[in-house]
This record gives C-alpha cells, sequence and structure tokens, in this order.
C-alpha cells in the first residue's frame, strides 16, 4: 500500500525483537500502525484494524502535504 505514496518514509520494526523500542512506542499489542506527520502522531491503530480505513486517512494526509 504505501508504494502509492513515494515520500512517506517508513519504517518497520519487530517488536518481539525490538521490545523496548514496542514499550517506549506505548505499543502492547501487534500488529500496529504508527503515523507521524510533521513530528506528531497522527494515526495510532492496533490488532484489529481497516487496511481501508488506514490507507483513505494516509491518503488525506499525503494530499493536503505533497
Amino acid at each position: 500500500m504505501l508504494e502509492n505514496y513515494p515520500k512517506v518514509k517508513t519504517i518497520y520494526i519487530d517488536g518481539e525483537k525490538s521490545h523496548n523500542t514496542a514499550v517506549h512506542f506505548n505499543i502492547y499489542t501487534f500488529p500496529a500502525i504508527i503515523v507521524y506527520v510533521d513530528g506528531k502522531e497522527s494515526i495510532r491503530e492496533a490488532k484489529h484494524m481497516s487496511i481501508g480505513d488506514i490507507e483513505t486517512r494516509i491518503d488525506r494526509y499525503y494530499n493536503l502535504l505533497f
């Protein structure tokens, strides 16, 4: 999905291997997605999530900024 947004920087973190990083971001259930816009957390979804809904929200921010 994120291939449609070439200007978005993505980072994948394996929460089970990087436990301290997951705790730092208050992630206690997986999978989880956090999206930052201009340094502020704008989207946070975990466990049961709609990929279509997340894409719609990312698309909105992407069109506003780029």
